[in-house]
């Protein structure tokens, strides 16, 4: 896991597939990511195939699912869950990419960058109230900001120089 801002799929290792260290240590889980770094073990176009409702799961290492088998992530239940429970209608099939970020700056940042050009028709977040929204979230080297028209969006910073405490109420404003 590192965060690099090109990277599509969010802050894991791309096309890594290894038993690590579950639960326990005498039982190890099987861990895949994509080539683009989804916790994902298929690939991804930009577009979803026609009937596809795709959904986009951005969020911390629950997200990940460390230490979780590839078929006990969140992702893999939430796909199978609407792909067998629920009803078809437009979208005969789902599909979900799990994109992990670390923190909630982090997530927006990556939708803003790269998330979008999947084209999701839904996008959740997952967010652990216990350490994402703890002010270590806001130095990672992400922060909120206005363009030259006072639109907001997430840019990198270069230095902790007190930007992300004097425009916190940009991150999550109160319309969001």
């Amino acid at each position: 896991m590192k965060f690099d801002p090109a990277r599509e799929g969010g802050h894991l290792v791309q096309n890594f597939n290894q038993l690590v260290v579950g639960e326990t240590v005498d039982k190890p889980v099987r861990f895949i990511t994509s080539s683009k770094g989804f916790r994902n073990d298929r690939e991804f176009d930009y577009r979803p195939s026609d009937g596809v409702y795709r959904i986009l799961l951005l969020g911390d290492s629950y997200v990940d699912g460390f230490r979780t088998d590839q078929q006990d992530t969140i992702a893999f239940h939430l796909e199978i869950y609407i792909n067998t429970r629920l009803p078809k209608g437009k979208f005969p099939k789902s599909e979900v990419l799990s994109a992990g970020n670390n923190n909630p700056a982090r997530y927006w940042y990556s939708y803003q960058e790269h998330g979008r050009k999947y084209h999701p028709h839904l996008v959740l977040i997952g967010i652990t109230l216990g350490n994402d929204l703890t002010w270590h979230s806001y130095k990672t080297g992400v922060v909120p900001a206005l363009d030259t028209k006072g639109n907001r969006f997430l840019q990198l910073r270069s230095s902790d120089d007190g930007t992300a405490r004097a425009h916190l109420d940009l991150l999550l404003p109160s319309e969001a």
